[in-house]
């Protein structure tokens, strides 16, 4: 008498988190119709911003500095924690 298997392993990809970059800056523009912050890293580099939770604008003001973690979904880099320094 053969027996039955009683679960298959299924070998796979592992699905991962996004990586996370965090970043230390001062907030330059909010624009929340476009969904954007734009935030000024350096002297000479800005970089704006999706944001994944829209309560973050009510949070944030042009000159405030911020520290934010980014990560890139559905190739957007996209803030997805915000911490007013």
């Amino acid at each position: 008498m053969q027996q039955e298997p009683i679960a298959a392993l299924t070998v796979g990809a592992v699905a991962r988190p996004p990586a996370t970059e965090t970043l230390r800056g001062v907030v330059n523009s909010v624009d929340q119709s476009q969904n954007i912050i734009e935030i000024r890293l350096s002297t000479d580099r800005e970089e704006g911003f999706k944001v994944q939770d829209g309560l973050i604008f009510d949070a944030v003001r042009f000159g405030d500095p911020v520290t934010i973690s980014v990560q890139t979904i559905s190739g957007a880099r996209t803030i997805v924690r915000l911490l007013k320094e």
